[in-house]
C-alpha cells in the first residue's frame, strides 16, 4: 500500500500526516508520519447556506440591502435590533385558584390542562440552535457519542469483572459494597 496523506484534528488543531494501512493477520494496522500543522482555515459555509440559517425577516432584509435600497447602516441596525420581547409565562403546574373553588383539578390527570410549557413564546429557530450548540458542546467536551458509548461499555464490562461473586443487579453498587 502507497503513503498517502491525511489531515487529522487534534484539540480543535489540524495536522498533516502521511499515512499507510496493511494488514497483519486479521487485524489492520496503520503507519504515520507527521509532516506538521496544517495552516489551511476550516473552510467557512457558503453564503447560501449561511442565508438558509437566517430568519426570513434578516433574509429580506439581505435581498433589500443587496438591491441598493438599503444603506449597510440601516442594514446593521435592522438586523441587531432586538426584537420585541414576548413575555414568557411562569412555570406552574396548574394556575393559582382559590382551594375553596369547584374548578381546581383535583386529581394529577386534571391538572395537566392547566400546565403551561416552559417553551411557549420562544421562537422554534432558537430552541434548533440551542439544541445544536448543546450536542456540539458535549462532542468537543466528550468527544463522538461512538467513543463515548464505548467507553461507557469498558467501564461497565470492567466493574462486572470486578465484581464477579457479588449477586447484585448494579455493579457499580456492587463494587461500593465491595469497598466497605
Amino acid at each position: 500500500m502507497k503513503w498517502y496523506q491525511v489531515t487529522k484534528t487534534i484539540n480543535g488543531r489540524r495536522y498533516l500526516y502521511w499515512q499507510k494501512t496493511y494488514r497483519a493477520g486479521g487485524s489492520v494496522k496503520t503507519l504515520n508520519k507527521y509532516i506538521g500543522p496544517a495552516n489551511n482555515p476550516p473552510r467557512m459555509p457558503s453564503l447560501r447556506a449561511a442565508m438558509q440559517n437566517l430568519p426570513q425577516s434578516h433574509r429580506d432584509l439581505r435581498v433589500q440591502y443587496d438591491a441598493g435600497k438599503l444603506t449597510k447602516l440601516e442594514y446593521l441596525e435592522a438586523t441587531t435590533a432586538k426584537p420585541a420581547e414576548v413575555p414568557l409565562q411562569p412555570r406552574t403546574v396548574a394556575p393559582q385558584l382559590d382551594t375553596r373553588s369547584s374548578d381546581r383539578p383535583l386529581t394529577p390527570e386534571g391538572a395537566l390542562e392547566f400546565i403551561t410549557p416552559f417553551t411557549q413564546g420562544i421562537d422554534p429557530y432558537y430552541l434548533r440552535q440551542r439544541d445544536k450548540e448543546r450536542r456540539e458542546d458535549e462532542r468537543i467536551q466528550y468527544g463522538p457519542m461512538k467513543a463515548r458509548l464505548k467507553r461507557q461499555l469498558a467501564k461497565i464490562r470492567a466493574a462486572k469483572r470486578k465484581s464477579r461473586g457479588i449477586k447484585a443487579l448494579n455493579p457499580f453498587l456492587a463494587l461500593a459494597i465491595k469497598r466497605k
